[in-house]
């Protein structure tokens, strides 16, 4: 029995495979962003799984690139003199988010030396001193 599966599965089994053509690929890595497998593969006659093999296989994905925009800003005000903390506090994100994407992408973001954060703190904490009320 065993010999017989084997046999058809050699002479028989293989199914006839629809190979992609370029303009089906261009429309894959145009639109497989924005429409999504199931919605593509309707337009192009092909199973999900197909597509989405074929969409992993030219790196296509559905993830939304909002990191590039920010390493580029990132970069930008790196370059224009800001050091981390003040990154954060300009576009908004934590702390360990900037760190993250300090070491994912090899941003080489400036931190702030001890001998300023020693001279940032001194100027704070005299500010603080000074604004507060005496009591006599």
């Amino acid at each position: 029995m065993s010999n017989k599966i084997y046999h058809l599965r050699k002479t028989q089994g293989v199914i006839d495979t629809k190979h992609y053509s370029d303009f089906e690929i261009k429309v894959i890595k145009n639109s497989y962003h924005r429409l999504g497998a199931k919605e593509l593969a309707n337009v192009l006659d092909r199973s999900t799984h197909s597509l989405e093999k074929k969409a992993s296989s030219l790196g296509v994905s559905r993830k939304n690139n909002k990191s590039v925009d920010v390493i580029k800003e990132l970069k930008r005000l790196s370059n224009e003199g800001y050091y981390i903390n003040q990154i954060c506090k300009k576009l908004g994100m934590s702390h360990t988010l900037v760190l993250y994407y300090d070491s994912k992408y090899n941003l080489s973001l400036r931190r702030i030396s001890k001998e300023q954060r020693k001279e940032l703190n001194r100027k704070l904490n005299e500010n603080f001193w000074r604004r507060l009320p005496v009591r006599r």
